[in-house]
């Protein structure tokens, strides 16, 4: 089995910042339960089994394990790219993966995407 290119990213409208991105990600996750995530399979087949129960179970765990990702978002860390396309700025993240993620923004990029989508800002 070989390595593949694995990528993600979050984007938002060119004329908000990054920073606006960050304040409605953190507003939103104040309003998430477990069935209103975008993609809650993507985190039933991700997080430890372990954990998972807990953050079906609790509102309170989900929102916090989102937010400790969430706050683990560095737009400036060497793991992370931007770039404009359109009418939308984005950061980027990746890299060459067998199977594990390629970096630690990958992770904590597509927990917050599985739990968000896209932000409506």
């Amino acid at each position: 089995m070989g390595a593949c290119f694995m990528a993600s990213w979050i984007s938002w409208p060119k004329e908000k910042s990054f920073d606006d991105w960050y304040a409605a990600a953190h507003e939103a996750i104040e309003k998430v339960e477990w069935d209103t995530l975008k993609e809650p399979e993507w985190l039933e087949n991700t997080v430890d089994p372990d954990m998972l129960p807990h953050l079906q179970d609790s509102v309170d765990a989900l929102r916090q394990f989102l937010k400790e990702h969430l706050d683990e978002i560095d737009p400036d860390s060497s793991e992370v790219g931007s770039g404009c396309m359109g009418d939308r700025e984005f950061i980027v993240t990746g890299g060459m993966s067998w199977s594990d993620d390629p970096t630690e923004a990958f992770t904590n990029f597509n927990v917050v995407n599985a739990a968000l989508g896209v932000l409506e800002m």
